[in-house]
C-alpha cells in the first residue's frame, strides 16, 4: 500500500476560492436582479401618475402577486399568464372607452391598434359587448380612420351641424399606436367645438393607458421569471453531492421546459473527451446516475458527437426539429431505449471561459424546445456551475486520498472508513 497523496491538503485552498469566487457572482447577479426589478417599479409608478393626472382609472390586477414556480417559464404557462393578462387589460380598456363614449354622448367607441405585419389598422377594443363593434359603418366610416392615421389630424363628418362620426390619431412620442373613433347614427351629444377640444386629451389618456399597459407587462413577465428561476435555485440547494445537484439540476431544466429528460454532460478540455454525469429515464440512455464517489465515471461520449461538439465550441445549440439529427448515436454515441426527441437544447457550462460540461434538454416533439425556451435553462447552469466544478474537484481529491498513486489500489484510508 502506498501513502496517502499529499495532494488534497494543497488543493483545498483552490476550493476555498473557488467558493469565494462563486458567492461573489452569486451576489452580483442578485445585485443586477435588484437594479432591474427597481428600473421597471420607476418606470410603472410614472405611468400610473400619468394616468391619475389624466382622469383615467386603475383597476390593480387581481393575479398581480400570484405566486409562481418553475413551471411558470414553460412555453404553455407563460402564454396562459399574458392571455389572462391581455383579458384583463381588454375589459379595462372597455371601461375606458365606455367614459369616452358617454362624455361625447355616444354610441359607441372604438380603439383601433396599428398592425405592423398588416400595414393596417384593426379594432382592438370597444365599448359595447360583442365579438365586433356594434354599431360602426365600416363601409362609410372605415376610409375616415385610415385617413385621421396617416394625416394626424382629427377628422371630424356628418350631416350640417350634427357630427355623426370622430376620430382621433392615438400618439405616444412619435410612435403612433392607434386611432380612437366615437361615433352615433344620429349625431353625437357634443358639438364640432367641444369634440375637437375633447378628442384629443381623450387621445392622450388613452396613449397614457397604453404606456401603462406596457410597462405592467414587461414588469409582470420580469417578475414571473424572475420568481420561477428563484424557486428553481431554491431546489438545488438540496443537492449537497455532485449526484445529489446533477439530479436536482436535471429534473429542474425538466420542469422549467417542459422537456421529456435531460442529461449532465462532464467535460474534460484536457482530454478533449466527456462523459454522461447523470441522465433522466425519460432520455432512455443506458445509464441513471453514477453512483458515489468511487465510480470510475459515466459512459463516454463518442468524440464525433453532437454534445461534444458544443462542448468544444462553448456555444448553446438548439434543435428545433431534430428529427432524423439527435438520434443516440449522433447526440451522444449512445444507444437509447426510447423513440429519437423531436427537439434538443444543448447548453454548455461555462465556469470563468471554462468549459466544465453541458445540459441536453430534449423533448418528444418538433419546436418542443426554442431559443426562447433554453435562456432559463442557461440562466440556471450560470448558478450552479461553480458549485457544480466544486463538488466534482471535491470528489476527485476524495478519490485520490482513497487510491495509491502508483498501483491505483483502495489505500489504508479508505478501508479504515
Amino acid at each position: 500500500m502506498g501513502a496517502v497523496d499529499p495532494e488534497p491538503a494543497a488543493t483545498l485552498p483552490m476550493l476555498l476560492q473557488a467558493a469565494v469566487a462563486s458567492a461573489l457572482a452569486a451576489i452580483a447577479a442578485a445585485v443586477a436582479a435588484v437594479r432591474t426589478s427597481r428600473r421597471l417599479r420607476i418606470d410603472l409608478a410614472a405611468a400610473r401618475l400619468q394616468l391619475g393626472h389624466e382622469g383615467v382609472p386603475l383597476v390593480e390586477d387581481a393575479h398581480e402577486h400570484r405566486a409562481v414556480g418553475a413551471s411558470a417559464l414553460r412555453r404553455e404557462e407563460r402564454r396562459k399568464f399574458e392571455a389572462d393578462e391581455v383579458d384583463h387589460y381588454r375589459d379595462l380598456l372597455a371601461l375606458l372607452l365606455a367614459d369616452f363614449r358617454d362624455v361625447a354622448g355616444a354610441e359607441e367607441a372604438v380603439f383601433w391598434h396599428w398592425n405592423d405585419e398588416r400595414d393596417a389598422l384593426t379594432p382592438a377594443d370597444w365599448s359595447t359587448e360583442g365579438p365586433a363593434p356594434a354599431y360602426f359603418d365600416f363601409d362609410a366610416w372605415g376610409p375616415l380612420v385610415q385617413w385621421s392615421a396617416e394625416t394626424g389630424v382629427i377628422q371630424l363628418v356628418g350631416k350640417e351641424a350634427s357630427v355623426l362620426v370622430g376620430a382621433v390619431c392615438v400618439m405616444q412620442s412619435d410612435t403612433m399606436l392607434g386611432v380612437l373613433t366615437l361615433t352615433h347614427r344620429a349625431g353625437l351629444g357634443l358639438a364640432r367645438p367641444a369634440l375637437k377640444e375633447w378628442m384629443p386629451r381623450m387621445g392622450v389618456q388613452l396613449a397614457a393607458f397604453q404606456d401603462l399597459v406596457r410597462v405592467r407587462f414587461m414588469y409582470g413577465r420580469h417578475m414571473r421569471q424572475s420568481q420561477a428561476l428563484l424557486d428553481a435555485v431554491q431546489r438545488l440547494q438540496g443537492g449537497h453531492s455532485g449526484e445529489g445537484l446533477a439530479q436536482a439540476l436535471c429534473e429542474t431544466a425538466v420542469d422549467l421546459s417542459g422537456g421529456r429528460g435531460a442529461v449532465l454532460v462532464r467535460w474534460y478540455a484536457e482530454s478533449d473527451s466527456g462523459e454522461v454525469h447523470y441522465a433522466t429515464t425519460g432520455t432512455g440512455l443506458p445509464v441513471a446516475k453514477v453512483s458515489g464517489s468511487d465510480a470510475a465515471g459515466g459512459l463516454a461520449l463518442s468524440q464525433t458527437s453532437l454534445v461534444a461538439d458544443a462542448c468544444r465550441a462553448g456555444v448553446p445549440q438548439v434543435l428545433e426539429d431534430a428529427r432524423g439529427v439527435a438520434t443516440g448515436q449522433a447526440l451522444y454515441g449512445l444507444e437509447r431505449v426510447v423513440r429519437d426527441p423531436g427537439s434538443v437544447a444543448i447548453v454548455p457550462l461555462i465556469r470563468d471561459d471554462r468549459v466544465l460540461g453541458a445540459l441536453v434538454i430534449e423533448a418528444d416533439a418538433p419546436n418542443g424546445l426554442t431559443l426562447e425556451e433554453s435562456r432559463p435553462i442557461a440562466v440556471l447552469t450560470a448558478v450552479v456551475a461553480s458549485s457544480l466544478e466544486l463538488a466534482w474537484s471535491y470528489q476527485e481529491v476524495d478519490r485520490r486520498s482513497r487510491t495509491d498513486a502508483l498501483t491505483g489500489l483502495f489505500n489504508r484510508m479508505h478501508f479504515g472508513e
